[in-house]
């Protein structure tokens, strides 16, 4: 089976009609595309890894990144607060974090992905060092 690009592209019709068959999301956001353009990209991935060889141009496309695994492992992290008073859980226990496996997924909803409005006034927050002072420029 040649894995040429007429070959990658029936891949991804198939898997992005096997995808639609499943249900995907009907999020208004953006979970539709982009949950489609993530998958386009593994499989352009593992399309790109399958090859015996990649010209110079397209090698950068699956390296791992800058650093090596040896270099920067896998990170992991976990955090205990021991409390001698058993009156006082759930202070002490692991909880998952509720919004962790939307923010994994990339399907969390951050400010800056909320839609503008006609008219909209938007404001910052400026710290300044003197009191009552006028704004020049």
């Amino acid at each position: 089976w040649p894995l040429d690009e007429a070959a990658l592209q029936a891949f991804v019709r198939a898997v992005e009609a096997e995808a639609a068959a499943a249900g995907l999301s009907r999020d208004a956001q953006n979970s539709v595309d982009y949950r489609l353009s993530l998958l386009r990209a593994f499989i352009y991935k593992f399309f790109l890894l399958s090859q015996p060889s990649l010209p110079p141009a397209l090698a950068s496309a699956v390296s791992n990144s800058l650093a090596s695994a040896a270099d920067r492992p896998v990170s992991t992290a976990t955090q205990r607060v021991d409390v001698g008073d058993p009156a006082l859980a759930p202070v002490g226990k692991q909880l998952p974090k509720l919004t962790a496996r939307l923010q994994a997924s990339g399907e969390a909803k951050f400010t800056s992905d909320a839609s503008h409005v006609v008219r909209e006034l938007c404001g910052a927050f400026v710290d300044t060092t003197a009191a009552h002072a006028g704004i020049l420029n």
